[in-house]
């Protein structure tokens, strides 16, 4: 251990600085100090810019890359979609050809669109090893690094709330009676529905509706039909002219109907539509539809209709309107010949389509929404409709919006289902 020595203090204590040699080094000191605070208040102001250049680089970095993510999302739905559209083509092409020597069989053509699709595939249980190598090898091989998910479903199976203020008395009463029997059905089965909506009146929600597409300015009730809608402005503050007697352009439009709400648009969106077939197909209809009927449907009915027409062994598809309501009547339905007059069945493929396409790529996710709407076949069902009413009347033939009368033959529905692409009326993409 080093020795302390007084030597250097003693030197120090007997000569004593001069003021210039005291305030020289103080100053020697003072500005080693200051010195030391720059260098730190330096080291600091690097430290921070060097801090904020990292973290504007990742963010920017994030905002690029989650850019290119959703870009990749959305070329993978609008993939789906352009395939689905390619299965519904497939499908009017292999009906028209194929559809009559099928017979019984034909209901197998509906696997082109109604099987759900989606990238990368997904294998099914029980692949072999072999199949599975040549389909992992193929997925390698695309350049498709996104995925998405694809289902078609039949659009027309809906209730078309447009049609009652068709041309069609049949169809007009046939589409009110379905909605009203909707809210009779959960009135039936829905306990808190009928507590919470005990004053709700379905007939007054139907009559708005008429009233919107009607081109009269008189309402169902009695007086004028803007009477319901009170100050409806838009932003700018102008009146707007409600209703616009005119048809629906989207099932969002319902929820400007004065006796709407959020729980009745709720039930109601999933079974109605603006883009029907015009009449239910008891062959693609869904269980909601079949059951809106009347009220004689049971789910019990309704099961075994869904599940007639999925076996091909005991029956499959039904082949027109009599024999569906033969099967439901000796199921247990009791459906009066007034109810089978007015309700118009339609028994031929599905002609309107609905495409939800979904694409993702890691954290990014975009859905695309399509209709795909058979215009002409549609013209044809209310024109042979209006046809029928009017010879039953003894009236004049009707025409239709193409400007011709009545239906069509199968032959001449399957040329013009083959001519060009699948007519698409509603995209949106979200």
């Amino acid at each position: 251990m080093r020795k302390f020595s007084w030597k250097p203090l003693r030197k120090l204590l007997s000569k004593p600085l001069s003021p210039e040699e005291f305030w020289t080094t103080r100053r020697a000191k003072d500005q080693k100090g200051i010195a030391l605070l720059l260098a730190i208040f330096s080291l600091s102001l690097l430290l921070y810019l060097a801090m904020e250049v990292q973290y504007d680089t990742q963010v920017e970095y994030s905002i690029n890359s989650q850019s290119v993510n959703r870009l990749k999302a959305y070329y993978a739905a609008r993939s789906g979609v352009e395939l689905s559209l390619l299965r519904i083509k497939i499908f009017q092409q292999m009906k028209g050809q194929l559809g009559q020597q099928l017979g019984n069989n034909a209901a197998i053509l509906n696997l082109i669109w109604n099987f759900p699709f989606a990238w990368p595939p997904v294998l099914p249980p029980g692949v072999d090893t072999t199949n599975k190598d040549l389909i992992d090898t193929a997925i390698k091989a695309a350049k498709m690094d996104a995925s998405y998910q694809t289902t078609i479903t039949d659009e027309g199976t809906k209730i078309d709330i447009n049609d009652l203020d068709s041309p069609s008395k049949a169809l007009r009463t046939s589409t009110k009676k379905l909605i009203m029997q909707i809210f009779e059905n959960e009135v039936q089965n829905n306990t808190d529905f009928n507590k919470k909506h005990r004053d709700f009146k379905a007939e007054d929600l139907v009559d708005q509706i008429t009233d919107w597409i009607d081109a009269n300015k008189e309402s169902q009730k009695g007086g004028s039909e803007s009477q319901f809608y009170g100050d409806y402005v838009n932003p700018g503050g102008d009146a707007l002219n409600y209703p616009p007697n005119r048809q629906f352009r989207t099932v969002e439009e319902l929820r400007l109907i004065p006796a709407m709400n959020d729980e009745i648009f709720r039930l109601l969106e999933p079974r109605i539509t603006v883009y029907g077939a015009k009449a239910i197909n008891p062959n693609t209809a869904s269980a909601d539809v079949i059951q809106s009927i009347d009220v004689s449907i049971t789910n019990e009915i309704v099961t075994e209709v869904l599940k007639r027409r999925q076996d091909i062994v005991n029956g499959g598809s039904f082949h027109d309107a009599g024999e569906f309501w033969s099967f439901i009547n000796g199921k247990g339905a009791r459906i009066t010949p007034e109810v089978q007059q007015d309700t118009p069945i339609v028994t031929d493929a599905a002609l309107n389509f609905r495409i939800q396409s979904i694409g993702s790529y890691g954290t990014a996710v975009r859905e695309i929404d399509v209709i795909v709407y058979d215009l002409q076949k549609s013209a044809q069902v209310v024109a042979g409709l209006v046809k029928k009413e009017a010879t039953t009347t003894g009236g004049t033939q009707a025409v239709t919006s193409t400007g011709t009368a009545g239906t069509s033959t199968p032959a001449q529905s399957a040329q013009s289902a083959t001519k060009g692409p699948p007519r698409i009326v509603y995209w949106v993409e979200k």
